[in-house]
């Protein structure tokens, strides 16, 4: 498959002056959460804010975002006070924070900062582990069949941008680094839908192929189709590594957004090897 694939590493805006993390430590970047909160001086909406700050790190370093919803997160929300390094407020539009009136309402970024032995301890404490070591490029192949049409979401088409979005900005939440192929190299939709499946031997070998070129280290297939009903069903295939460590896996009656938040969950779990 020819065509140059377009690398969509995100990062974090916090993780620009991030030192990279020596073997066995926690990357900065992953320490750091950030939240959308309303106003600076409400203590009802700062705790909030210090509780979703802390669920979104502890997915980050673990890779799992099962934690999200199997209740192992609820003793640690109401402390998460207690493992914070510090915090700041940022305004949503890149201006500077002024004290001017008028300004109670007004929605800011919420940043938490926790430390690495802190976020090690509340791991420890619901029998999670911490994903250490870098983490593999990210190939994302997502088939579409909107009843109307098929076609893949890349990194520039006027198709799919809802699904293109999304998966980004999930992506960017999770610290994974994704890579979508371009316009002009995407594989066929029937391929996808044919890997997304079960084994194909055609199809995987053309995957490799795309990800050999994309320099992914991992692969998420995919392809979702429209219900009747507006929702979407969708198959998943996560491979990772040399040796293709797999696992297959459904996302029934969902939307879109959802669908991509399960298939990039289990990749998750594939990569950091809790699957």
């Amino acid at each position: 498959m020819r065509g140059r694939v377009a690398a969509l590493l995100l990062v974090l805006v916090l993780a620009a002056d991030a030192a990279p993390a020596r073997a066995g430590e926690i990357a900065r970047e992953l320490l750091t959460g950030r939240v959308i909160v309303t106003g600076r001086e409400d203590p009802a909406e700062r705790a909030r804010g210090f509780r979703e700050g802390l669920a979104e790190v502890l997915v980050k370093v673990s890779g799992d975002a099962r934690l999200l919803d199997d209740g192992r997160l609820e003793p640690l929300l109401p402390r998460a006070a207690d493992f914070l390094a510090g915090f700041t407020y940022a305004d949503r539009h890149g201006r500077k924070i002024n004290h001017e009136q008028g300004t109670r309402d007004r929605s800011y970024w919420l940043e938490t900062r926790f430390s690495e032995a802190a976020i090690r301890q509340a791991l420890a404490e619901i029998g999670a582990r911490p994903w250490l070591g870098e983490r593999p490029k990210l190939l994302v192949l997502l088939g579409i069949d909107d009843s109307l049409r098929r076609y893949v979401v890349s990194g520039t088409s006027a198709r799919g941008i809802g699904q293109r979005e999304a998966l980004l900005a999930i992506a960017a939440r999770r610290a994974l680094p994704v890579t979508l192929p371009e316009e002009g190299a995407v594989p066929d939709p029937a391929l996808l839908a044919s890997a997304a499946r079960g084994p194909d031997r055609a199809a995987d070998a053309a995957i490799a192929a795309l990800a050999r070129e994309a320099g992914a280290g991992a692969v998420l297939c995919g392809f979702m189709r429209l219900g009747p009903e507006g929702y979407w069903n969708t198959d998943w295939i996560s491979r990772h590594g040399e040796t293709a460590r797999e696992r297959g896996f459904r996302s029934p009656r969902a939307t879109f957004d959802r669908a991509i938040g399960e298939g990039l969950a289990g990749a998750a779990r594939v990569m950091a090897g809790i699957e």
